[in-house]
């Protein structure tokens, strides 16, 4: 639009917001659609002038948030987007000067927040993570958060289909959380082929004599010795009742003894005296 025209009518699918001037007073006139022209010329008191035009077509907000928790403690990283519209004509009373002097990237930051809000405050903090990843729990997600986005940003003029406003591109734990639940898996798998070993062990343990039970365990809790470093402090206590540790089959080590081959002791035939009487 150039000043020199007259006659003015906004752009396919936008709509226009009057403005008049009155000694140097300016005050909001009214709207106008592509269907009609305004007079832009001299009058006796007033001048009217166009103050900007919004686009009516589809916008898209696209969301990334993280670290939402859900009711069971499960951190999760979210994407989405909102799809909405801008109809000044459909703003609330009270919102209505705010809205015809807001920018257009002010609409794409109420829907932002918004959604933030209803995302982290009222949806999520009610589900658990094993019913917002079924198939019935997130297809029930999407209309409730398309609902509440679209409540909440009625009064600025902002339209969010109810039902399929609002749509989950990609929802996950976080990495702590994936990284923590990857470990307890692994402790779970080794947990269970540990009880497997033992299972196997404890089949075979009827078939075994009480002095073989014995040694296999000793055979065990050294293997365990060799291969992390860590001696027991004590294995086994002796009663007065009770018989000693088996020893059989197993070699003999003496602690004071050096290794490899020992010099044969000789025993004297006869005892001689240190010192004279």
């Amino acid at each position: 639009m150039t000043k020199q025209r007259l006659f003015y009518s906004p752009e396919e699918n936008h709509i226009a917001i009057i403005y008049t001037e009155k000694f140097g007073q300016k005050r909001f006139k009214g709207f106008a659609t592509e269907k009609e022209h305004i007079w832009l010329g001299p009058r006796r008191l007033t001048h009217r002038f166009v103050f900007k035009e919004i686009n009516l077509g589809p916008r898209t907000a696209h969301i990334l948030l993280s670290n939402v928790l859900t009711v069971d403690q499960v951190h999760l990283e979210l994407e989405l987007k909102v799809f909405y519209r801008v109809d000044p004509r459909d703003t609330a009373p009270e919102n209505l000067i705010q809205v015809l002097k807001m920018p257009n990237a002010g609409f794409e930051s109420i829907v932002r927040t918004n959604t933030e809000e209803k995302v982290r405050n009222e949806i999520f903090v009610q589900k658990t993570a094993d019913k917002l990843f079924s198939y019935h729990g997130r297809r029930d997600l999407r209309k409730m958060l398309s609902n509440r986005i679209s409540e909440r940003v009625r009064g600025f003029g902002i339209t969010v289909n109810p039902l399929f406003g609002a749509v989950i591109l990609n929802m996950q734990p976080n990495a702590i959380y994936k990284q923590a639940m990857q470990e307890a898996s692994a402790a779970k798998a080794q947990d269970l082929a540990s009880i497997r070993r033992l299972a196997a062990s404890l089949d075979a343990m009827p078939k075994l004599t009480s002095e073989q039970a014995e040694q296999i365990l000793y055979l065990q809790m050294a293997s365990a010795v060799n291969k992390t470093g860590n001696i027991p402090q004590a294995i086994y206590t002796q009663h007065n009742n009770e018989s000693p540790a088996p020893t059989q089959g197993l070699p003999s080590v003496n602690a004071n003894q050096p290794e490899g081959p020992q010099p044969k002791k000789v025993k004297p035939e006869h005892k001689y005296p240190i010192a004279a009487d």
